[in-house]
């Protein structure tokens, strides 16, 4: 599988700080991002590359080691070592929320490293207003079945919570077979089964959907199944939502190479006004359950399970709230998929 670089972290001794005065702003699928910045140590500041980032964290950061996802990221042009502070540096890019529907803190960082590498925190600030993005998400029940040589993907319902004007980009719904639960980031996995769906007008929604993609048997191994609902943007297709079920054994002869995926670009339009052919992918056992916003009992892989999972997203419960195993009455409703 591919290896992900080490998480950034704060150094001893950072060489720059961030003045008072910064912030960002969200439209649409752009960041603006500002801040001034008061230099420490010139020679340093100068010598090496540094870049502004945006960050979606669970709880308020401290120092050390940085867990979260980050959402934008401008580098900046090199900094003069005759800079006098405080240096003012703003810029816009594309945004990229976490997938599911759940409030995020932000936080700023400065960060120095090599150009697509910054790793090094140098200073970061909070924001103390939880974001909640409007995104395409999944409502209701959703799950997957195989049948022969394909696989059968459902959802009780498909929502588009913009404003009525706002038309999502053309959406897919796409199985993947991941080495650990999905988050909300960027991943790491086997694309198994994908179908497009079309895209929705804001306040829109798709109800009762039932598509039916193309298979082939998942890779040997223990594999954590996870529905996908991605919506093509500006930077290509990007995770929205998503339903994660129980692992599973795969039994596949041969093996398709993993692909790390942060944005995955296609080539379709922006806004689609009708639905597409389904995109082919690969498949075989499944099982059910579990929204990302569930605490999850600990499942145990099985060569038996029945060959079909599900999850019902009809509550969103954020995680510090979440309570129980979050399995039980899915798993009781849907252990022979339920329709």
């Amino acid at each position: 599988m591919t290896a992900y670089p080490p998480a950034l972290s704060t150094v001893n001794s950072p060489a720059i700080c961030l003045g008072a005065a910064h912030g960002y702003t969200i439209t649409g699928d752009q960041a603006h991002l500002s801040a001034d910045l008061n230099i420490l140590d010139a020679e340093h500041a100068a010598s090496t590359a540094w870049a502004l980032q945006l960050w979606a964290i669970d709880t308020p950061f401290a120092g050390g080691e940085l867990p979260g996802i980050k959402i934008a990221e401008i580098p900046l042009d090199p900094l003069p070592e005759t800079a006098s502070s405080p240096i003012t540096i703003a810029g816009s890019t594309f945004v990229s929320p976490p997938a599911g529907v759940r409030d995020w803190s932000l936080l700023m960082v400065l960060a120095s490293g090599e150009a697509g590498d910054f790793r090094h925190i140098h200073a970061f600030a909070h924001y103390p207003r939880p974001e909640r993005f409007a995104l395409p998400h999944i409502l209701g029940k959703a799950g997957y079945r195989l049948a022969e040589d394909q696989i059968e993907l459902t959802v009780d319902e498909i929502q588009n919570p913009r404003d009525p004007a706002n038309m999502s980009g053309t959406l897919s719904l796409e199985l993947w077979a991941l080495a650990a639960p999905y988050a909300g980031g960027a991943f790491d996995g086997i694309p198994l089964a994908g179908a497009v769906i079309g895209s929705l007008p804001g306040q829109g929604r798709h109800l009762d959907l039932r598509t039916t993609a193309h298979r082939t048997p998942m890779p040997p191994g223990c594999w954590y199944p996870v529905l996908m609902l991605r919506e093509w943007t500006l930077a290509g297709y990007v995770t929205r939502d998503y339903a994660n079920f129980d692992p599973s054994i795969g039994e596949a002869p041969r093996t398709p190479k993993p692909v790390q995926i942060a944005v995955a670009s296609e080539p379709s339009p922006v806004v689609a006004s009708e639905s597409e052919t389904p995109v082919p992918a690969a498949a075989d056992t499944a099982p059910p359950r579990q929204h990302p916003n569930e605490e999850a009992s600990a499942a145990q892989p099985s060569e038996t399970q029945d060959p079909c999972g599900s999850v019902d997203q009809t509550k969103i419960v954020d995680p510090p709230n979440a309570k129980g195993s979050g399995t039980g009455i899915f798993g009781r409703f849907w252990k022979r998929f339920g329709f």
